[in-house]
């Protein structure tokens, strides 16, 4: 099904979205539908160095929040054998939305950057069946 700006939907979709952070998912998971998810790995290991750098001169930067995030998102890419492969898109779209400079809150621009990649990935953890991998986002915050 399709909504009205062409995004695919599936009859199940990660819960607790805002409609804004559901389209944003939904669209980093429909366009790298064809990545394994392993293959942003080293993505995942260039970004989290970029944030490290960007966090020395921008004290704006939650790095303790980025670092929970990355290794929460490193969790689904080692055991992605263990997460049902309809359901390993979300987990591509929540890692890609990581990466992303496009997304809700840009990540370098305010102490609450990381807040809503907090947010999509806990609601993809939620839908994958890892609830106890979820964050608190005020459980990072800089200090």
């Amino acid at each position: 099904m399709n909504d009205q700006d062409g995004y695919l939907f599936s009859t199940q979709v990660p819960a607790g979205l805002s409609p804004s952070l559901l389209k944003a998912l939904t669209r980093h998971s429909t366009a790298n539908d064809s990545v394994a998810i392993v293959e942003l790995e080293p993505r995942l290991d260039g970004y989290l160095a970029t944030v490290r750098e960007v966090a020395k001169i921008n004290c704006f930067v939650n790095l303790k929040l980025a670092e929970a995030i990355y290794e929460r998102l490193q969790r689904i890419v080692a055991h992605r054998d263990s997460i049902s492969s309809d359901r390993q898109a979300w987990c591509v779209g929540a890692i890609c939305y990581f990466l992303a400079d496009d997304d809700e809150e840009p990540d370098f621009a305010s102490p609450v950057g990381f807040e809503d990649d907090a947010e999509v990935l806990n609601a993809v953890l939620r839908f994958v069946g890892k609830p106890d991998w979820c964050i608190r986002p005020e459980d990072f915050d800089n200090a």
